[in-house]
């Protein structure tokens, strides 16, 4: 996808705005447009702009304060289901075992055969009755995971929502962005064009040295911002390793 302008990206939050904002966790297209943004256009559009992504931000925030309560109810239902399953397994065991022994020959047995028998009956009909009820709890407990499958993937949508609106707004702001990641011994640095800005850096190098050199390449005024491969905001204390900031790995960044 080519790289998307403040009226682009303006006009879907419009859009949206305008919608069902609940839709918010459901737009992969959303998020695929707040990745390419990469800040410019005219004041008067910024001007716009720069009041959307805060209130979009806050929608998205709430929402997911909301699936999050979802999730944590659907978790505790699910746990609840499997206790019940087990119990009822556990029930249904015993009862087979009641009936399996009435019908063995047993010397001293109180009851005669049609008291026996009777209780063979009533056991065996128990059993039915408990892998009956244990069966309508595995349909239950299969609608509760589906569901909670599903909210787990909004609320996963969400917080990749979040970082992408984090970072449009850092570009919208005219940060010079750096993506930072490791690969063996050595930290790599690339702008937002896909070049790296920086020669590839020892992986020991502070988090104040690199942000130092970078400041010397980064434009007049403009304030440097280091993220992760994940696009997650990488702060530190000056005398901080970079690599002790960074999870390794495969490659250079390209």
């Amino acid at each position: 996808m080519a790289g998307t302008s403040v009226e682009e990206l303006s006009a879907l939050l419009t859009c949206l705005e305008e919608g069902n904002l609940l839709r918010l966790l459901d737009e992969d297209t959303l998020v695929e447009h707040l990745l390419t943004f990469r800040g410019g256009g005219g004041d008067e559009a910024r001007a716009v702009l720069s009041k959307q992504l805060p209130k979009c931000a806050e929608t998205v925030a709430g929402i997911l304060q909301q699936v999050d309560f979802i999730v944590d109810q659907m978790e505790k239902a699910q746990r609840n289901h499997l206790a019940k399953i087990a119990s009822l397994e556990n029930q249904a065991s015993v009862q087979r075992a009641a009936a399996q022994a009435e019908r063995r020959p047993v010397e001293r047995r109180p009851g005669g055969p049609r008291e026996k028998l009777r209780r063979a009956i009533s056991s065996s009909s128990r059993v039915q009755e408990l892998q009956a009820e244990q069966k309508h709890v595995q349909q239950r407990l299969q609608e509760v995971e589906r569901e909670l499958r599903g909210c787990q993937a909004r609320r996963t949508r969400g917080r990749q929502l979040e970082k992408a609106l984090d970072r449009a707004k850092r570009h919208l702001k005219g940060c010079f962005v750096v993506t930072v990641g490791l690969s063996g011994n050595l930290l790599y640095c690339i702008g937002i064009d896909g070049k790296e800005v920086l020669p590839p850096q020892a992986a020991k190098v502070t988090f104040a040295a690199l942000t130092q050199a970078l400041e010397e390449v980064a434009p007049a005024g403009v304030a440097v911002e280091l993220v992760s491969r994940e696009s997650m905001l990488v702060r530190a204390a000056d005398d901080t390793p970079m690599e002790s900031l960074l999870v390794e790995d495969d490659g250079p960044i390209g």
